[in-house]
């Protein structure tokens, strides 16, 4: 079920995740650090990664990726090309709208953001004695998805064949129709996600509720 105020009732009796949606500026990602700091003030690990917005002179010139984790961060895309962007010979790095991104930054981040949940799925048993993990990814959108290893990691983490020892926080882009990505579209559709879709009403409620309905999916 898709949520416009921060409330929730369970799509499915096996939903246990969460996602964030909305259009660019609504606050997601401010929503997703809050939640995940909800999360940890609970004594309760958290991995993964969210966006934030680069600016320079008032003017924003880009995008990193920070780690939930340890707060490391990588470059997602700049509006000027730099050294590690552009290599002799090379073809140039894609584009959206006025940002070049910086594929191979992203995926380096993303995987060592992402690698307790790897962990936990190659050894569930220990997992699942441990306290419930929560995963950020912010977000699975169209400039990480020009990574195709991003893409397929992302696909493991929420493969439907799999009973998960984690908890994921995902966010999205507002909805494209026939234009979007088939992976956002069937996370988008996969009823194991409390659906939250954000406005500068709801954002603030948001997080608190979904806690709850995160908390309510492990007791």
């Amino acid at each position: 079920m898709t949520c416009g105020m921060a409330a929730a009732s369970k799509p499915s009796e096996s939903a246990k995740h969460i996602i964030f949606t909305g259009p660019p500026g609504v606050g997601k990602t401010t929503a997703t650090r809050r939640l995940a700091e909800l999360w940890r003030s609970r004594g309760r690990p958290a991995a993964g990664f969210y966006t934030e917005e680069v600016r320079s002179s008032g003017r924003r010139i880009g995008f990193d990726v920070v780690s939930i984790f340890d707060g490391s961060r990588a470059t997602l895309a700049r509006t000027e090309p730099f050294a590690d962007f552009v290599r002799f010979g090379q073809p140039p790095p894609p584009r959206v709208s006025a940002y070049l991104v910086n594929t191979g930054a992203f995926e380096a981040a993303a995987e060592a953001a992402l690698s307790p949940a790897l962990a936990r799925l190659q050894q569930p048993d220990r997992a699942a004695s441990g306290p419930p993990l929560l995963v950020v990814i912010d977000e699975v959108g169209k400039m990480e998805l020009f990574g195709s290893q991003f893409k397929r990691l992302v696909e493991h983490l929420v493969n439907p064949a799999l009973t998960p020892p984690y908890q994921l926080l995902v966010t999205l882009p507002v909805a494209k129709g026939s234009r979007e990505d088939p992976l956002i579209s069937r996370l988008r559709a996969d009823n194991k996600f409390f659906k939250y879709s954000l406005s500068r009403e709801s954002r603030d409620e948001a997080p608190d509720s979904a806690l709850k309905a995160l908390e309510s999916a492990v007791s």
